[in-house]
């Protein structure tokens, strides 16, 4: 397995429970509220993702995906929908309601598709094409390493297209790979997983 990833939307998962407002009504409020409340967050979720950070988050998957549009069931989780793509999400509310859990991952756009075919089909990849906190936990190098290893082992990349379960296949000549992969607002890289 390939990986390259970072945390920049992954929050530490609390307790299930059920509470007065359902889960996918919690994570579309995030992106059509004016403004976000504290209170929709358990103190604990607060306490490792404050809300500031929360915003941060919410503005980048609105600046990369546009307008939020709807939300529905995907197996345990949700897909988002906004005017140029989705994106997955997963949330655990407590009793009260707040989140104790928070995922979004799995973005799928024609932005997040080009730089999925730009990446495998250039000799030297850009580091401009990487936010500076992907590139503090995976360097530029790294990058290139990987991709030019996934590509010995399965030859020369051909196309990218997207899956129902809000992933990529990237076809090869000799065989495919799942990638996953999170844009930031400015259209950089924020999260790339890549799996043969």
């Amino acid at each position: 397995m390939f990986v390259l990833a970072t945390a920049a939307a992954a929050f530490v998962p609390g307790p299930a429970a059920a509470g007065p407002v359902a889960p996918a009504d919690a994570v579309a409020r995030l992106f059509t509220a004016a403004l976000l409340s504290p209170s929709w967050f358990a103190p604990l979720f607060l306490a490792q993702a404050p809300l500031e950070e929360i915003r941060g988050i919410v503005a980048d998957i609105e600046g990369a995906l546009g307008p939020y549009e709807s939300i529905q069931p995907n197996g345990n989780g949700y897909t988002v929908a906004f005017q140029h793509g989705t994106i997955q999400a997963n949330a655990t509310l407590d009793a009260s309601g707040a989140f104790t859990a928070l995922l979004f991952s799995r973005m799928q756009s024609p932005d997040a598709a080009a730089r999925i075919a730009a990446i495998f089909n250039a000799t030297t990849i850009p580091a401009a094409w990487f936010s500076a906190r992907f590139l503090a936990a995976v360097p530029i190098d790294k990058v290139h390493a990987v991709t030019v290893a996934l590509k010995a082992q399965l030859g020369a990349f051909q196309s990218v297209s997207a899956a129902a379960d809000g992933t990529y296949t990237a076809r090869f000549s000799n065989g495919n790979a799942d990638i996953l992969i999170f844009l930031g607002a400015d259209g950089k890289v924020e999260g790339l997983i890549a799996r043969p």
